[in-house]
């Protein structure tokens, strides 16, 4: 299969900023690591981008904030580009194209079988096509919402990718810890339609609500638990709590499946200190995931963790004690570029965020492709969906 060299855009619900990555991928087993980077997104963004939000939730699809976060959000993701080929010695024409996975001002799933959902990310792809002088792949999840699925997640096809890479012969779990935490079910050797995906329980989300409930500001250092153990090590974990929660009818729901807010809240932990509550958290994180395997067709016999939680020293251990599997973080297993620029402005690309810009680059080769995005046993759609528009660079 021919094999492609993709940038790769994307920015997390977290609007922390952009990620940028290389990536030289067949968009089906073959993946080499490039340069990345992160571009930390300025206040003004992230203000328009909240007023994105809140006109998008109010019906004012016309409303100025948007246009106005759409032209800034392109800006940025055009710089970001620039920056990553600036600092991997490549010019446009080195590139074949963009893979671009912009932020989300609306999601909608679909509540009931055959319903519509609605997604809407902002940022104009032929604007950035233009700018950066490189075609752009774009609107990767609309395949999947008209087909009727969630929207969300893309990324596992390209996780069973990876978890292929490692030449295993057995089966391998990926869990990603974002807002809620998700495993990829990556069979050996199977056809892509094996693989499965779902939320298996909480993750940061409700890391900062505990954090805010408790008074503290979740920003900057304190943005979410996982950044260090700083908390959860001296914390105590309270195993009655975490049995209680853990009785939640979610963790009994057939695969797939997406986390709402209700299905987790934290009345339970009131009385408990900031420390001991988290190290509770954390607990039950790692006790949802252990549940998640009794939905599996068989128990994996690897886990590799990636997001927040593949940083935090506490979570990991958790995952271990919990799991008769071997785990190994993101970074153990190779997945990590050790090729993250730290230019001007930029942040350290060196996190497991640059596998969201990586994946938007291998899900941009499937676009191109004619290959599916998404499967009925990750986003509920109803067939195999392929997605994504392709939008060219003008040429002279």
């Amino acid at each position: 299969m021919s094999v492609f060299r993709v940038i790769g855009l994307a920015s997390g619900a977290a609007l922390d900023g952009i990620k940028a990555a290389l990536l030289e991928t067949d968009g089906a087993d073959r993946v080499s690591f490039g340069d990345s980077l992160f571009l930390p997104f300025e206040r003004a963004h992230k203000v328009f981008i909240r007023r994105a939000m809140k006109a998008a939730l109010e019906g004012r699809d016309s409303a100025d904030d948007i246009d106005k976060a759409r032209g800034a959000i392109t800006r940025a993701y055009a710089q970001a580009a620039t920056a990553l080929l600036e600092q991997a010695g490549l010019a446009p024409s080195d590139v074949d194209f963009i893979g671009f996975d912009g932020p989300t001002i609306l999601h909608r799933p679909p509540q009931n079988p055959g319903e519509i959902g609605r997604l809407w990310q902002i940022g104009d792809a032929a604007a950035l096509a233009a700018r950066t002088e490189i075609d752009v792949v774009a609107d990767l999840r609309q395949g999947d919402i008209e087909g009727g699925g969630q929207g969300a997640p893309l990324s596992p096809i390209f996780y069973a990718a990876l978890a292929r890479g490692l030449g295993r012969s057995h089966r391998v779990a990926v869990l990603d810890i974002g807002a809620a935490a998700n495993v990829t079910y990556a069979p050996p050797h199977e056809q892509e339609g094996g693989v499965i995906a779902f939320d298996c329980g909480p993750g940061h989300d409700l890391m900062n609500a505990w954090f805010a409930a408790c008074g503290r500001e979740v920003g900057g250092d304190d943005r979410d638990i996982f950044t260090g153990g700083l908390l959860t090590d001296i914390g105590a974990v309270d195993e009655e709590l975490v049995r209680m929660m853990a009785l939640s009818p979610f963790l009994r729901q057939a695969a797939p499946k997406f986390l709402k807010p209700h299905d987790f809240k934290l009345d339970a932990l009131k009385g408990l200190s900031l420390e001991d509550g988290a190290a509770t958290l954390i607990a039950l994180i790692a006790a949802c995931v252990e549940r998640s395997v009794k939905i599996m067709p068989q128990e994996p016999q690897e886990w590799v963790v990636l997001g927040a939680g593949a940083f935090e020293t506490s979570f990991v251990e958790a995952l271990r004690r919990h799991l008769s599997a071997p785990v190994l973080t993101a970074k153990e297993a190779g997945w990590l570029s050790d090729k993250a620029g730290t230019g001007k402005g930029m942040g350290k690309g060196t996190g497991t965020g640059a596998l969201a810009a990586q994946a938007a680059a291998y899900l941009g080769v499937r676009s191109v492709k004619g290959l599916p995005l998404s499967f009925p046993k990750t986003t509920k759609v109803a067939r195999p969906m392929p997605g994504g528009t392709l939008y060219k660079a003008p040429r002279e």
